[in-house]
């Protein structure tokens, strides 16, 4: 086809051309909305994913350290415990100490008379 000009405008081969150009802008540009939106759409889901594994995260340090802060407690009524049960250990030497002297002092003064 050949291009004829008259005073209101092109045709055939450059009217063609334009509408070709205004119709693949038009689909790019509802492409690059579409993508655009799609882009945010999957931004948003993952930072919501990405909000909910913090959560989550904090949900196990927190968890954590309250299990932590049990087992110091627990650490130290053991602690109090053992150093009772010690106590009581050497306070129990300390009386069959000063009953095997007591005793070994009968022997010897029973077999000193004998």
């Amino acid at each position: 086809k050949a291009v004829v000009s008259t005073q209101s405008g092109h045709y055939g081969r450059g009217a063609e051309h334009e509408a070709l150009v205004s119709r693949l802008t038009e689909e790019h540009e509802t492409f690059a909305e579409a993508t655009t939106q799609q882009h945010a759409a999957e931004l948003s889901t993952r930072s919501e994913e990405i909000s909910e594994l913090e959560k989550r995260l904090c949900e196990r340090e927190t968890c954590q350290r309250s299990a932590l802060a049990e087992l110091e407690k627990e650490r130290e009524e053991m602690s109090r415990d053992l150093e009772a049960r010690n106590n009581t250990l050497l306070g129990d030497i300390e009386t069959l100490k000063t009953e095997l002297v007591r005793d070994n002092y009968f022997i010897v003064n029973f077999n000193v008379r004998n």
